[in-house]
């Protein structure tokens, strides 16, 4: 497993072209499936206009760059509809509720799988810690997690 703080600090190789094209900045996730959607980066000689690939698009993580075919495979972001992202959140410091009603913090970092993008953990300010299967909800500023993710079904949550 993998931090997304640590994914932050790779520069992004471009195979066919050979060539360095810049560090990402944003990392979107699936609300629904919970997976990496896109990394979200500016180019090295395009400062203005931040850009995009699909993480299923990436090669290879490896330890010191993050591996794309080639150039032609990033698109240009502008905002969130340009690559329909509206189901995708950027889900660093989003504050994080309990579903009994408790704020208990905010996100800071995201442990993820490499192979399946998957996120796996989500961690708080607080130093606390949530599985996937503990993520009931997310939007664009909220995280709802439980401590009995038996108590609710996959599609809705219950009263528990």
């Amino acid at each position: 497993m993998t931090l997304i703080s640590e994914l932050k600090e790779l520069p992004v190789l471009s195979i066919k072209e050979a060539e360095i094209i810049s560090k990402i900045s944003n990392v979107y996730i699936d609300k629904t499936t919970k997976t990496i959607a896109y990394l979200v980066f500016d180019r090295i000689n395009q400062k203005s206009i931040p850009n995009a690939i699909n993480y299923e698009l990436i090669s290879e993580i490896g330890d010191h760059f993050i591996m794309i075919l080639n150039k032609s495979d990033i698109e240009q972001f502008i905002h969130k509809k340009s690559l329909n992202l509206e189901e995708m959140v950027e889900p660093f410091d989003s504050t994080v509720i309990l579903d009994k009603g408790h704020e208990i913090g905010r996100v800071i970092d995201l442990e993820f799988s490499v192979e399946s993008g998957e996120m796996t953990k989500l961690i708080l300010d607080t130093n606390k810690t949530f599985t996937s299967k503990q993520i009931l909800a997310i939007s664009d500023q909220h995280i709802i997690v439980t401590n009995h993710p038996k108590e609710y079904t996959l599609d809705t949550a219950e009263d528990g």
